[in-house]
């Protein structure tokens, strides 16, 4: 287990809930919103991928634990 790849994961992890927040304050129906709330949508799906990859072992280099699902949970859909 590599303790910089736990931090990573803490981190994309951080970064899923503040894009959610982000998607949470937009209004799709709001023209100026729009764009904004698909740009966010896009970054919430990177931040997810890579996560899903560090965490299944598919990412060089990087090792961590199996993630704890009881103590936290990030939902990887956008609801």
């Amino acid at each position: 287990m590599d303790n910089d790849s736990e931090g990573l994961r803490a981190a994309l992890r951080a970064a899923e809930e503040a894009i959610r927040a982000a998607i949470g304050e937009t209004d799709p129906i709001r023209a100026g919103d729009q764009a904004g709330l698909k740009d966010l949508q896009e970054a919430f799906g990177l931040v997810t991928g890579r996560r899903r990859e560090l965490e299944a072992g598919k990412w060089s280099g990087r090792s961590v634990a199996s993630y704890p699902q009881g103590r936290e949970q990030i939902r990887d859909g956008m609801s």
